[in-house]
């Protein structure tokens, strides 16, 4: 299965996050796996280059893009936490793609 883009990993990211727990990218490796219906084989494929697997990769930059956009906010290195405006925007999902170009 190909890998999902950053822009339908974040709308579920936001979702995962709204019971406003504190989680690290990793904590969002098996359930949005499991969303997108990737096997062992697609979370774990490394880049062509051996530099990481790609479906982490893709999640990190997801939190990038939501950090920036100031949707979640970082209370410690590598933790994002759902913040008021992030809460918000999730009542209007079709605003979120718009929202963190």
């Amino acid at each position: 299965m190909e890998i999902p883009k950053k822009s339908e990993i974040i709308k579920l990211a936001l979702e995962l996050l709204k019971n406003g727990n504190e989680m690290r990218a990793r904590d969002f490796e098996r359930p949005l796996a499991e969303r997108f219906s990737l096997n062992e084989e697609d979370v774990n494929k490394l880049y062509d280059s051996g530099n990481g697997p790609n479906f982490l990769d893709r999640i990190q930059w997801s939190f990038s893009y939501l950090s920036m956009s100031k949707l979640v906010d970082k209370p410690k290195r590598g933790v994002f936490k759902i913040n008021a405006t992030g809460l918000e925007l999730l009542q209007t999902p079709a605003q979120i793609e718009t929202f963190t170009v």
